[in-house]
């Protein structure tokens, strides 16, 4: 596969660069190692985000959200619910993902 860019009037070819690795052991024990200090970060504030957000549904507060959320998400096309996921989105990035999950498995986005 051959890339070609042409940038006024002259010619410039980039070759793909094009890495394989294999699978073992030590490369996923790597990969472990490396992803561990941002799984430590990301997974106690999406649990609580879904802990807290499930609370919020629960006792009717999101509802409240969602009526306050609402004239401006239909202007954009977005169901009152997603206001969810950006009052998620606001505490932290990984929340708002996971709360945005969780309405598409649930068929509302």
């Amino acid at each position: 596969m051959n890339i070609q860019i042409i940038a006024s009037s002259e010619e410039y070819e980039a070759e793909p660069v094009q890495k394989t690795r294999k699978i073992t052991r030590n490369t996923v024990k790597t990969g472990f190692e490396k992803s561990l200090p941002k799984l430590k970060e990301i997974i106690p504030i999406t649990t609580a985000a879904m802990v807290i957000f499930y609370l919020l549904s629960l006792t009717g507060i999101m509802d409240i959200i969602a009526m306050v959320f609402d004239p401006v998400l239909n202007l954009i096309g977005l169901p009152s619910e997603s206001s969810a996921a950006l009052v998620a989105q606001f505490m932290h990035f990984s929340a708002g993902y996971t709360v945005v999950g969780s309405l598409i498995e649930t068929d509302i986005l």
